[in-house]
């Protein structure tokens, strides 16, 4: 979904990479250039334990990923391609956004929230495959 110019992208984390994105220390993000990623466009990173891990947490289905830890950043500069990296991947600067911004802006809100229920409802489809919850 797009605010203004810029998208919202709901991306997956692993939970060493999301703590260290928490704690400030990972600003950039490599990842599959298959989103047509733009500076100014905000990732929703969603604290992932994989679908056996958010089980194993005790909350079956997608209910474990509506209480996953979810950080919002805005991409401040892209490496594409290059010497350093293969064609198919990008290097996002990333920094992070607080809450009190996203709520300051309704249409930023908005669009958050409509990709992370998007995605949930999407992850939480795979999860129930995953874990054999689709009989």
């Amino acid at each position: 979904m797009a605010t203004g110019t810029a998208r919202v992208h709901v991306l997956k984390a692993l939970p060493e990479h999301w703590q260290a994105v928490q704690r400030d220390e990972k600003r950039v993000e490599l990842r599959k250039d298959d989103r047509g990623f733009r500076v100014g466009d905000h990732l929703v990173l969603v604290e992932w334990r994989g679908y056996e891990g958010h089980r194993q947490a005790g909350v079956p289905g997608a209910a474990g990923l509506l209480q996953a830890n979810v950080l919002v950043e805005r991409v401040t500069h892209i490496v594409r391609g290059g010497p350093w990296l293969a064609p198919e991947y990008v290097a996002l600067s990333i920094r992070h956004v607080d809450p009190e911004e996203i709520e300051a802006t309704p249409a930023l809100l908005a669009a958050v929230q409509a990709e992370l229920g998007t995605a949930v409802e999407a992850w939480g489809a795979d999860m129930r495959r995953a874990v054999g919850g689709i009989q």
